[in-house]
């Protein structure tokens, strides 16, 4: 997704790229908030 939205910029489709920086960046924030739960202490130290 990272590869996609690095060609929208350079092919000038601003807008597109912002909408998948918004997709990437939920799919992040969500992905960690599932590990946090699925660590149960919230704790990502190793």
């Amino acid at each position: 997704m990272t590869v996609a939205i690095y060609t929208e910029v350079i092919r000038g489709n601003y807008s597109v790229a912002a909408a998948l920086s918004t997709i990437l960046t939920a799919l992040t924030v969500i992905s960690l908030l599932i590990f946090m739960k699925v660590s149960k202490n919230g704790d990502s130290a190793m």
